[in-house]
């Protein structure tokens, strides 16, 4: 049976559409680097996952690559992120620091696996 939402809508998905964006471009050989260098390990909770071939995590700009004109890619400026996370880091409009995620970590009783 069709599930309706109140007001009677459908609730109908996977209809085709063409949508045109505009994104930030991303060094992503760098952040390839980066998540070597930091062995594929969420720098926040320590979360390692490998599955069918694939690193599950992220590398998160401390600065947002949208706040600012075309700049230099910046080492520095990245850490690896879990999914989690990385949705935990942008959690407020100026991205949370490495420490303030911790923090949010312990204050909600998550466990982290390093403590690096």
């Amino acid at each position: 049976s069709n599930w309706k939402i109140p007001g009677g809508k459908d609730l109908i998905e996977g209809k085709k559409a063409i949508k045109e964006i505009q994104y930030f471009s991303r060094n992503t050989d760098l952040m390839q680097a980066v998540k070597k260098d930091k062995e594929y390990r969420c720098e926040a909770c320590g979360y390692y996952l490998h599955v069918n071939g694939s690193y599950i995590v992220d590398c998160h700009h401390m600065k947002p690559v949208g706040m600012d004109v075309e700049r230099k890619a910046n080492k520095k400026d990245l850490l690896v992120l879990c999914p989690n996370c990385h949705r935990v880091a942008h959690t407020r409009d100026s991205p949370l620091e490495l420490a303030d995620i911790k923090a949010v970590l312990k204050e909600n009783g998550v466990q982290v696996i390093i403590n690096k």
